[in-house]
Formats: structure tokens, C-alpha cells, sequence
């Protein structure tokens, strides 16, 4: 087997891998394959505030090198996605 062959044959192992490794995390979570996508966002800290005011989230700190200056958020529905203008 060359190593081209053999490099291609250990991506689509590790993508198969990646793959049931998040199918296991959603069945371990209890939620649906089928459910529709999240919305996130990286939000600089200077305009957290007007994503707040339409109804975005936090969803998590970006430690001490990007936190310092976004947040990451989501949107919370299933309706259409806003973002401030």
C-alpha cells in the first residue's frame, strides 16, 4: 500500500470514528438525530449586549485568549435567527 493510499485510508478511519463519536454523545444525551440545527455566534464584548436584547444566549466563555474578546452565543428558538444590524 503507498502512502497516499494508506494517508486516505487513515482520514476516512478518523472521519468514521469522529462520526460515531458524536452519533454516541447525542444518543448518550437523550436528544434527536433529526432536530434542527443551532445557531452560534462568536460576539465581540461591545455587541453581546444588543445580541442579548434579541433574545441570544450565552453559551460559554472562551477561556483567557479569545475570551478576551468574544463570547460565544446561541440562539435559542426554532424560529428565524435575528442579528442586530
Amino acid at each position: 500500500m503507498g502512502l497516499s493510499r494508506g494517508l486516505e485510508t487513515l482520514a476516512a478511519m478518523r472521519s468514521s470514528f469522529m462520526d460515531w463519536i458524536k452519533r454516541w454523545l447525542v444518543w448518550r444525551s437523550g436528544e434527536s438525530f433529526d432536530r434542527e440545527p443551532e445557531w452560534f455566534r462568536y460576539v465581540l464584548h461591545e455587541e453581546a449586549e444588543d445580541y442579548l436584547r434579541l433574545g441570544w444566549v450565552f453559551a460559554a466563555d472562551l477561556g483567557i485568549y479569545h475570551g478576551q474578546w468574544s463570547v460565544l452565543m446561541r440562539w435559542p428558538c426554532d424560529c428565524k435567527m435575528v442579528e442586530p444590524v
